[in-house]
């Protein structure tokens, strides 16, 4: 599974980078800078975190170890976390699951 996660260069979690640019540079500017750069690492055929640390709206604002665990499928769980705990406490609401 890791390795297929791998196999888009990065490109899965490109999303994630966005997210994180939003919050600096505005919601619709962040998406376009994020899109530019992911078009240039499948044209180029490189990992997004090269093609991102080169383009200096991103660098300036997003140093690489912060690119690194944005872009880390093991550190991105997004809402798993909150739907268990909801499955989980409607279990105990039914009866399905104990304390």
């Amino acid at each position: 599974m890791k390795r297929n996660l791998h196999l888009t260069n990065g490109l899965l979690l490109s999303e994630r980078v966005m997210f994180a640019l939003a919050d600096k540079i505005g919601k619709q500017t962040a998406h376009h800078v994020v899109y530019e750069n992911c078009m240039k690492a499948v044209h180029e055929g490189r990992l997004l975190i090269d093609v991102l640390m080169e383009d200096e709206r991103i660098c300036r604002l997003i140093n690489k170890e912060e690119l690194k665990e944005l872009l880390d499928p093991e550190t991105y769980l997004g809402e798993a976390p909150q739907v268990v705990e909801r499955v989980l406490d409607d279990a105990r609401k039914v009866g399905i699951l104990d304390e």
